[in-house]
C-alpha cells in the first residue's frame, strides 16, 4: 500500500520472509503451497489497488512470484549445510544477514528488469534499492522468526491453560496497537509510548514461543498499514522505515533473549542428562569391578546370571539402539536371558532354530538388512512376529567366546522409522566391550576349572591320607561341612566361613607325620603313643604354613585341638587366646568323632553327643559354638546331616 511511486517497491515486503523461511524450514514439499499463496495474493492485490490492464496484472504476478520463489531457492542452497544457523554466533548471523541481502538483490534485479520491459519504470537503480530493502526486510523480520520457530517450537499449544493466555495477549497487544496507531489521542502517541512495545516483545521472550512473535509481528504491520494517518506526514517511505526497523530491532531482541533461554535449558537438561550417564557409567563400572572381583576370588559357577549382568551393563553403556537381546547357546538349543524393548518368552517362542542363526561372527558386524534376515529366520511366522514388534532396520550382532567356542551373544537393534543409525563409532565401541566381555568370561571360566583343579587336588591329598588313617575315612569332609554350617549359624563374615571349611577339610593333614602302625592301632594307645599323636596339629600347621595364602588356615589347625580351660595342646591356649575358627573346629571334630565309630570307642546317638558337649563346655569346648553345636543337633539337624551324607 505505500510506496513513494504509487506501486512500485513497499518498504516491507512479508511474503518474501515466509517464503524464504518456509522454504528453508521444509524444503520443496512446501513449494505449491507458497507458489499458489503468492500468485493468488499477486492477483487479488493487483486487481483490487491498481488500475492496469489484464496481462500485465497476470504478468507481474507470475514473474514477482517466480522471483520469490527464486530467492527462496538460492537462499536455501547459500545456507545449505549450515542448518544450525539458530545457533548463536556471529559468523552464522553474517552469513545469514549476507545470504538475506544477496537473494533480495537478485529477487529486485529479475522483477525491477520485467517492470523496466513492460515501460512501468523510468528508475531502474533507486527502485531496484527499494525493493531489495523491502524484500529484505521481510526476510530479516518474518523469514529468520518462522526459522526459529521450526527449530525450537516443538509444541505450540501445550494445554488449554496456555491457549487462554495466548488469547488474552494477542487481544491486549491488538488493542495496543490500534491505540497507538490510530492517534485518537494525541499525547498517546508511537513517540511517546512505543517502549511499550518492548515490554510485549520481552514477554513473548519468557512465556511464548516464536510463533507468537510472527502472530504480533504480522499484527503490528497491519495496525500501522490500516490505521495511520498519511496526510500527516511528510516523508511516508522515511516513516514507514523507522516503523519497520523499529519492528526489526524488537523482533531480533526478542528470538535473541528466546534463542539465549533456550540454549540455558538445553545446556541444563545436557547437565542432568551428563550427570545421569556419569551416575549410570560409575554404577557400570562399580559393577565391573564387582563382578571382576568375584571372578577372581570367588568360585562364581559360569551361568546366565553373568551374562545377564553383562548386557545390563552394556544396554546401560551404549544408547545408539532401539531394541536389544541377549542369547545362550547349547548343543541342541538357543535360548534368550534377557532382553531390553522385547518380551524374551516371545522371543524364545519365535526364534527356536539354533541352526537359523549365524554363528561365525568373530567380531562386532552390521547388519544392515535387518527385515530381511529376520524374515529368513522366521519364514512363515515373520509376518505374526511383525504385527508385535516393528520391522528392523539394523543390527549389531556380537559372540561370546570361551576357549574359542561360542556360548552366546548379543544384538543390539535398531528399527524402521528410528532417527537413530549404526556408525563404525558405534561398531568400534562395541568391539571394545566384546573383547572386554570375553576376557571377563574367559577369567570366569579359568578361574572356574583353576578352583575346581586346586579343590579336587586337595580332596585328592586328603582321601590319600585317609587311606593312610584306616579309621577316619570321610571324617575330615564331616568336620568341614559342619564346622561351615556352625559358622554361617554363628553369622561369620564369609571368609571366616571359608577359612573354617578349608580348616576342617585339611585339619588332620598333620598325621602323615606320625607312624602309620600309631594311627591305625585297634587298641587304647599307651601315653608316649599319644604324645607322638599330639604332634600332628603342629606338624599340620609346618605344611600348611609354607603357603602366604594358607596361613591363617594353618593357625586354626595348629590350634584346633586346645582346650577352653587351657589343658589343650599344643600351646595350652585359653578362652578368647584361640582363634574362633579353631575353637569351631574343636567342637565339630569331637561331634564328628562321637558319631562314627573309632577303634576304641562307640557310636553315640544325638541325645548322648548333647549330654556330652554340655559336661564338657567350657572345660575342653568353647561356650559360644558349643551352644550352636546343641541347637544343631536338638534341631534334628545333625541326624539329617549323616543320613544325607
Amino acid at each position: 500500500l505505500y510506496t513513494n511511486d504509487a506501486f512500485v517497491a513497499s518498504a516491507l515486503w512479508p511474503a518474501a520472509g515466509f517464503a524464504v523461511g518456509f522454504y528453508y524450514a521444509h524444503g520443496k514439499k512446501v513449494l505449491p503451497g507458497l507458489a499458489s499463496g503468492l500468485i493468488i495474493a499477486h492477483l487479488v492485490a493487483r486487481f483490487a489497488l491498481l488500475d492496469e490492464q489484464i496481462y500485465i496484472t497476470i504478468l507481474f504476478s507470475i514473474v514477482f512470484t517466480i522471483s520469490t520463489l527464486f530467492e527462496s531457492y538460492v537462499f536455501n542452497k547459500i545456507m545449505e549445510g549450515t542448518k544450525s544457523v539458530v545457533k548463536l554466533s556471529y559468523a552464522r548471523a553474517l552469513q545469514f544477514t549476507i545470504a538475506a541481502l544477496s537473494v533480495s538483490l537478485i529477487g529486485a534485479i529479475i522483477s525491477v528488469s520485467v517492470i523496466l520491459f513492460a515501460n512501468q519504470c523510468t528508475d531502474f537503480l533507486t527502485t531496484s534499492i527499494r525493493w531489495t530493502f523491502g524484500d529484505f526486510s521481510g526476510i530479516m523480520i518474518f523469514g529468520m522468526t518462522i526459522i526459529f520457530s521450526f527449530h525450537y517450537d516443538k509444541d505450540f499449544i501445550k494445554d488449554n491453560k496456555n491457549t487462554i493466555y495466548s488469547g488474552l495477549y494477542l487481544l491486549v497487544f491488538t488493542l495496543f496497537s490500534f491505540l497507538i496507531f490510530t492517534d485518537i489521542n494525541s499525547y498517546f502517541s508511537f513517540q511517546n509510548f512505543s517502549f511499550i512495545f518492548m515490554v510485549f516483545f520481552f514477554v513473548i521472550s519468557f512465556f511464548f514461543s516464536y510463533r507468537m512473535i510472527i502472530t504480533i509481528n504480522g499484527i503490528y504491520v497491519l495496525m500501522y498499514q490500516l490505521l495511520i494517518d498519511t496526510s500527516s506526514i511528510n516523508n511516508l517511505g522515511l516513516y514507514i522505515f523507522g516503523l519497520n526497523l523499529f519492528l526489526f530491532v524488537l523482533s531480533t531482541i526478542a528470538i535473541i533473549t528466546k534463542m539465549v533461554l533456550a540454549n540455558l535449558e538445553k545446556g541444563n537438561l545436557l547437565l542432568k542428562e551428563s550427570n545421569s550417564k556419569f551416575e549410570n557409567l560409575l554404577d557400570s563400572t562399580n559393577t565391573l569391578f564387582r563382578l571382576s572381583d568375584e571372578l577372581l576370588h570367588e568360585n562364581v559357577e559360569i551361568d546366565e546370571s553373568y551374562l545377564i549382568q553383562m548386557f545390563n551393563i552394556a544396554t546401560t553403556v551404549f544408547e545408539n539402539y532401539d531394541y536389544a537381546s541377549c542369547y545362550i547357546k547349547s548343543e541342541e538349543d538357543l535360548k534368550f536371558i534377557a532382553a531390553y524393548g522385547y518380551d524374551i518368552k516371545i522371543l524364545n517362542r519365535y526364534f527356536d532354530d539354533l541352526e537359523a542363526f549365524e554363528w561365525d561372527i568373530n567380531d562386532p558386524i552390521i547388519i544392515r538388512e535387518g527385515e530381511k534376515t529376520v524374515m529368513n529366520k522366521l519364514k512363515s511366522k515373520y509376518s505374526e512376529f511383525n504385527e508385535i514388534y516393528p520391522t528392523l532396520k539394523h543390527s549389531i550382532r556380537f559372540n561370546i567366546f570361551v576357549e574359542k567356542s561360542i556360548v552366546g551373544g548379543m544384538s543390539f537393534d535398531i528399527m524402521k522409522g528410528s532417527d537413530k543409525s549404526f556408525t563404525s563409532y558405534d561398531l568400534d565401541n562395541f568391539r571394545s566391550y566384546q573383547k572386554l566381555m570375553n576376557s571377563f568370561y574367559e577369567v570366569n571360566y579359568l578361574n572356574y576349572k583353576n578352583n575346581n583343579l586346586k579343590n579336587d587336588i586337595v580332596l585328592s591329598l586328603i582321601r590319600t591320607l585317609e587311606l593312610y588313617d584306616h579309621y577316619t575315612g570321610g571324617h575330615s569332609e564331616e568336620v568341614a561341612h559342619l564346622a561351615e554350617r556352625i559358622a554361617t549359624r554363628m553369622n561369620l563374615d564369609e571368609k571366616d566361613i571359608y577359612n573354617s571349611y578349608w580348616a576342617g577339610i585339611v585339619h588332620d593333614i598333620g598325621k602323615v607325620g606320625i607312624p602309620s602302625d600309631i594311627i591305625n592301632k585297634p587298641e587304647k594307645l599307651t601315653l608316649e603313643e599319644y604324645d607322638q599323636i599330639k604332634d600332628h596339629p603342629l606338624f599340620g600347621y609346618q605344611i600348611l604354613s609354607k603357603s602366604e595364602d594358607l596361613k591363617e588356615i594353618a593357625l586354626l589347625v595348629k590350634h584346633h585341638h586346645e582346650w577352653w580351660n587351657g589343658e589343650g595342646y599344643p600351646d595350652n591356649l585359653k578362652k578368647e587366646k584361640i582363634p574362633l575358627g579353631a575353637q569351631i573346629l574343636c567342637v565339630c571334630d569331637a561331634v564328628s568323632s562321637m558319631a562314627t565309630k573309632r577303634p576304641y570307642t562307640l557310636v553315640k546317638s544325638s541325645r548322648e553327643i548333647v549330654k556330652e558337649l554340655q559336661l564338657y563346655k567350657g572345660i575342653q569346648f568353647a561356650p559360644a559354638p558349643t551352644e550352636e553345636m546343641i541347637k544343631f543337633i536338638e534341631e534334628g539337624l545333625l541326624d539329617e546331616f549323616y543320613h544325607d551324607k
